[in-house]
C-alpha cells in the first residue's frame, strides 16, 4: 500500500517533535513511527475505502419493444429468438408500449479520497405484507448493456463504481416494473426479457405494499443494506420509497 500525503505529513510532524525534545527523542521517534504505521494501516483504509450510499428512489416510464429480435444468424448456424428491449423514455411510434419502472440509485462516496468500488453487485429480496418471501433475484444495473443472448445477461452483473460526486451521477438499480393498465407489478432484471417472447411479466409481486430489501456489496467496501416499499394506486401508477 502506498502511503498518502496526509499519512506522511503526520509522520514527519511526529518525528520532528521527537527530535526537538532532545532527552526522550528516541522514545518519541518510536512512538511517531508506531503512530505512522497505525494511520497507514488502520485509519487511512477506513476513511478512504469505497462507501455505498442509497439515493432517492424514483419511477420512470420507458418504452418496451415487444417484438423479439432474431439473433445468431450465420451460414449453416441456427437462428434463435432474442429478448425484447427496454429503451428510451417514451412510447415509440413504431410500435410497442410503455411501462413504469422503479429504480433505486446507488452511490460510492468515500469519506476521503476518490477510490473506485470494484466488482459491485446487488441482491434484491421481495416480501409480501405478511413477511412472506416472494422472490430473491440478482440486481441489474440499469445502464448495463442489454445483451441479446441469455448466457451473457443472466449472470449476476458486476460493475466498477467510481466516486459519485452528485446524485445525478448515481448508478440506478432496476427494482420492479408495471404496465399502467394492469393491477400487477413484477420484480425486474434481465431475466424478465427472456422469460417468454414479447412478455416482461415474470415474478409477480401480488398485492401492495411489497417490501424490498436491497443488498449492495463490492471489493474493499462495507456491504450496504436498505429497505424500501413498493405500492401502486388505482390509476395504475407504481411508487417506491425508502422505509
Amino acid at each position: 500500500m502506498r502511503p498518502s500525503i496526509g499519512a506522511l505529513s503526520l509522520a514527519a510532524v511526529l518525528l520532528a517533535a521527537a527530535i526537538a525534545t532532545g532527552r526522550h527523542s528516541w522514545a518519541l521517534a518510536l512512538y511517531g513511527l508506531a503512530a505512522f504505521v497505525f494511520v497507514l494501516t488502520v485509519v487511512e483504509p477506513l476513511v478512504t475505502r469505497p462507501r455505498f450510499v442509497f439515493g432517492k428512489p424514483y419511477v420512470r416510464t420507458r418504452h418496451v419493444d415487444e417484438q423479439p429480435r432474431l439473433t445468431g444468424a450465420s451460414g449453416g448456424g441456427t437462428i434463435s429468438l432474442a429478448a425484447i428491449s427496454v429503451t428510451g423514455t417514451e412510447t415509440s411510434a413504431s410500435g410497442g408500449r410503455s411501462a413504469s419502472f422503479a429504480y433505486v440509485p446507488v452511490m460510492n462516496r468515500p469519506r476521503l479520497g476518490s477510490k473506485d468500488a470494484e466488482h459491485v453487485s446487488a441482491e434484491l429480496r421481495f416480501h409480501g405484507e405478511d413477511g412472506t418471501l416472494l422472490h430473491e433475484i440478482s440486481g441489474r444495473w440499469s445502464a448495463t448493456l442489454q445483451h441479446g443472448a441469455s448466457e451473457l445477461t443472466l449472470r449476476p452483473p458486476e460493475i466498477t463504481m467510481p466516486r459519485t460526486r452528485t446524485e445525478r451521477d448515481a448508478h440506478p438499480l432496476d427494482v420492479a416494473m408495471k404496465y399502467p393498465s394492469e393491477r400487477q407489478c413484477y420484480a425486474f432484471n434481465d431475466e424478465n426479457r427472456f422469460s417468454a417472447p414479447g412478455n416482461l411479466r415474470h415474478r409477480p409481486l401480488g398485492q401492495p405494499p411489497i417490501r424490498v430489501e436491497i443488498t449492495v456489496a463490492g471489493t474493499s467496501a462495507r456491504t450496504l443494506r436498505g429497505h424500501f416499499v413498493l405500492s401502486h394506486d388505482a390509476n395504475g401508477a407504481i411508487h417506491i420509497e425508502r422505509c
